[in-house]
């Protein structure tokens, strides 16, 4: 029923439903892009409201971003690559180029409360919506919406519908679904999923912001039980935070399989919820093959989707496909642009096979995105080196990421070609100083490894050794309780 009838079918009147302030302005483009290589990117919608109601405008730009990945004929770029043209005054030619899109989805999102901005009384929503040419800045298409806000989720359906007839694209069964979807009933349930969408996506993606989102999707779900989308949101977080080590137990990866399954078993048309399956078995499991078969669906319920075309890489690089691998990071390379981490994954994957070239191609374009990122100037030191035996070069590269970063991570990350590629200036020489358990993630063993190779390769041996005594130390009680650990 969810995903049966249209957004605005059915509605009653009295504004229950999503209705149009006014006729579409559809004018039909000419001598556009063809549909083949049609690339749209939907821009942060603009708030207009009270300060702690803009994850609902977020929620829209989202919203609308995931239903028109599921159209054929048309490219969406990642909202991760569009976020940081929120307000932005660039005309649409330059965000176009940079972008690599030929149409910009633009707009605004009015939350309306009465009473004075009662948080128990939801009001009226009014969503203004506008299509523009990224070549010229031509208004192909503009319309608003006025609904309850309970009802925002059909404004998005009824958008789409009419980005899809201003760009003449045919919706076939599993496009037409998406636009019908609606995940809850229950604007509550809503509201918090998207308190929780805006804590999963926030820069940095900190374990501690992963914990609230939690939280928040799992108050969704207490108001609403049948809310796929949450379970399956709800369950990629818990399979990220047992990747990055925040929590390994038995018990966090169980929570992660349960939501998938739930997700899947409520939806099995919605894409984020194999998304979320795959994330279980290719973090949790290291199942690679049930991950593939599990990102390979989620592409074919979504294929303009950028997430699981990098899932979908990394599996592939792990199972020693790097072809296949390398051509699945570039297509979301395509639609995730101003993404510094997709760029440095495919720069890693070509030097992976010593395709060097095109490695260097990555990891500049990583670095130009983030110079902050000490990481991907190590590691391009390093494939240099790896290349052509430039040393100096190196040194050169690794000098300069000392000035845009924390240098004492990029030492870390050096690891033991630090005593290859450190000169013996002054940054140098401070950032090895500085050096802490800090900086290898609080991993004290790292360290200490780490300074008995830099202390016998710079001539005292025996301070090395005490340093190896310590790590060893340290490693003996872990080999003991955890024998299978290759590392």
């Amino acid at each position: 029923a969810r995903r049966g009838a249209g957004p605005l079918a059915g509605a009653p009147s009295g504004g229950s439903e999503a209705e149009p302030l006014s006729a579409p302005a559809v004018r039909p483009p000419a001598a556009e892009p063809s549909a083949a290589r049609r690339t749209v990117a939907v821009l942060p919608f603009d708030h207009v409201g009270l300060p702690g109601d803009a994850y609902l405008a977020e929620g829209v730009t989202n919203g609308l971003a995931s239903r028109l990945t599921s159209f054929e004929g048309l490219r969406v770029i990642s909202p991760r690559s569009t976020r940081e043209y929120r307000g932005s005054a660039k005309p649409p030619a330059v965000i176009g180029r940079e972008l690599g899109a030929d149409y910009l989805l633009q707009g605004r999102v009015r939350w309306e409360r009465p009473g004075g901005g009662d948080a128990h009384a939801p009001g009226r929503v009014r969503v203004t919506a506008e299509l523009v040419s990224a070549r010229d800045g031509r208004a192909v298409w503009a319309d608003g919406y006025a609904a309850d806000v309970a009802n925002v989720i059909a404004v998005e359906g009824a958008i789409g519908e009419r980005i899809a007839a201003a760009l003449d694209l045919a919706l076939g069964a599993g496009a037409r679904q998406t636009l019908a979807a609606r995940p809850t009933e229950d604007f509550d349930a809503y509201s918090r999923f998207l308190r929780g969408e805006a804590l999963r996506t926030g820069p940095g993606g900190a374990a501690g912001a992963w914990q609230e989102a939690v939280a928040e999707y799992e108050r969704a779900l207490a108001r609403d039980a049948r809310f796929a989308l949450a379970y399956a949101r709800l369950s990629e977080v818990h399979s990220r935070l047992y990747h990055a080590n925040a929590d390994r137990s038995d018990r966090r990866l169980a929570r992660a399989r349960e939501a998938a399954e739930r997700a899947v078993r409520l939806d099995p048309a919605l894409a984020e919820g194999h998304l979320a399956l795959g994330l279980f078995h290719y973090y949790g499991r290291r199942d690679y093959d049930r991950a593939l078969e599990a990102f390979t669906r989620a592409l074919a319920l979504q294929p303009g989707r950028a997430e699981p075309l990098l899932a979908r890489g990394y599996v592939l690089r792990r199972q020693g496909r790097f072809a296949e691998a390398a051509a699945s990071l570039a297509h979301a390379v395509e639609l995730d642009p101003r993404s510094a981490q997709a760029a440095y994954d495919l720069a890693e994957t070509y030097a992976m096979v010593r395709a060097y070239p095109e490695a260097m191609r990555y990891y500049d374009r990583a670095l130009a995105l983030a110079p902050e990122r000490v990481a991907t100037h190590a590691d391009r030191a390093k494939r240099l080196v790896a290349w052509r035996g430039d040393t100096a070069a190196g040194r050169r590269i690794v000098r300069a990421g000392l000035t845009q970063g924390d240098a004492r991570q990029l030492v870390a990350r050096l690891g033991v070609e630090a005593a290859m590629l450190l000169g013996d200036g002054p940054a140098e020489r401070a950032a090895v100083r500085g050096l802490t358990a800090a900086a290898f993630g609080y991993d004290t063993t790292s360290y200490l490894l780490w300074q008995a190779t830099w202390a016998r390769l710079r001539g005292t041996p025996a301070r090395g050794r005490a340093y190896a005594d310590s790590a060893r130390r340290r490693l003996e009680p872990r080999v003991a309780a955890h024998p299978a650990d290759a590392g």
